[in-house]
């Protein structure tokens, strides 16, 4: 789907979410990936359309039928198009200033054949006006207010002034709620602006929520102050959105990533059993330890604490349960899978 030409792009970094509505009929239910093709003259080259950035999800239309709302923070970069194109560090984030292109492709475990998509809705939503322009409006509403009063009534400029700077001081007060309660908003976010994950406020909701048997996974990047302290916070944080955008290109839709904190993850999954999580740990630290598009061509591996929720068992425990697994793979010597029983 061409929005524009690529050099002239539509910017959608002012934007939240995109609305979604996709039906697919197959001979497979895979995932559907989604990329946000953007522009940018630093790497793109009009002769070779695979040169343009690909932002991208994975994204299951079976356990979404209806009217889905996705933020754009989960759109990120994938890491064959970063390697391939050696993209440089500073210019491997998300970038939305000037999409030209929606594009939909299979999964990578499609099975061969004739698939049919209906595109039911799509639309990107966004704030009307940001807070700090906002703001400069309001300032100027009331400046002008002020202004107007004491031009129409000269002779009452005392008790006029006095007026306009009760209704300034009032004016003052209500922004001051305003930034209050956007600060406030904002300290709810239900995604870790870093890295687009569940943060960990919402991942302490759903365990809330859920009561049934839960599969709990902490995964710790290993030796992260070494790189941290070797290669600085910048790469750091590289590090750490890479790991991100690698277990959600190999993660189910009923599996939900929250970063825990710092370099820790917790990954949770509903009513499945101990073996599956397991399995599903083994896996991610394989594709984890393998991988070789990691910034500075580091070797990066992780360590992981798996534990399933007992009958009648408090959150807490589980957690713990989980978190002593994960302590129990580093002591054992990281890059390794440690089980909970």
């Amino acid at each position: 789907m061409v929005l524009a030409s690529p050099e002239q792009g539509v910017d959608l970094s002012d934007y939240d979410s995109m609305i979604l509505q996709l039906r697919s009929e197959g001979p497979s239910d895979a995932p559907w990936r989604i990329y946000l093709r953007n522009y940018d003259p630093a790497y793109s080259r009009l002769e070779d359309p695979v040169s343009h950035k690909v932002n991208a999800i994975l994204f299951d239309s079976t356990q979404y039928p209806g009217r889905v709302e996705v933020p754009l923070t989960l759109f990120t970069p994938t890491t064959w198009w970063l390697t391939d194109y050696q993209i440089p560090l500073m210019q491997q984030g998300r970038d939305l200033s000037r999409v030209f292109a929606i594009e939909l492709a299979t999964g990578s475990n499609a099975l061969p054949g004739h698939y049919r998509l209906k595109l039911e809705e799509l639309t990107f939503q966004g704030p009307w006006l940001s807070p700090s322009l906002f703001y400069r409006a309001l300032f100027m509403v009331w400046s002008i207010t002020i202004i107007m009063l004491l031009l129409m009534d000269y002779a009452g400029m005392r008790r006029r002034l006095q007026k306009a700077s009760h209704n300034a001081h009032l004016a003052m007060l209500r922004n001051q709620n305003l930034e209050q309660e956007y600060r406030m908003a904002a300290d709810q976010v239900r995604h870790d602006p870093l890295t687009g994950a569940l943060s960990r406020s919402e991942g302490e909701a759903l365990l809330a929520q859920h009561s049934g048997e839960m599969i709990v996974i902490f995964i710790d990047i290993d030796h992260f102050k070494q790189i941290n302290d070797g290669y600085g916070h910048p790469v750091g944080d590289e590090v750490i959105k890479c790991l991100v955008s690698e277990l959600l290109l190999h993660l189910g839709q009923e599996v939900s990533l929250c970063r825990w904190g710092g370099e820790e993850f917790v990954l949770l999954v509903p009513e499945r059993p101990l073996s599956w999580g397991e399995t599903l740990a083994e896996h991610l630290r394989k594709v984890l330890a393998e991988g070789r598009g990691w910034p500075q061509d580091l070797r990066v591996s992780a360590s992981f604490g798996v534990a399933a929720r007992r009958r009648q068992e408090p959150l807490p425990q589980t957690l713990a349960r989980a978190d002593d697994a994960l302590y129990q793979a580093k002591r054992d010597g990281r890059n390794r899978v440690v089980v909970a029983h």
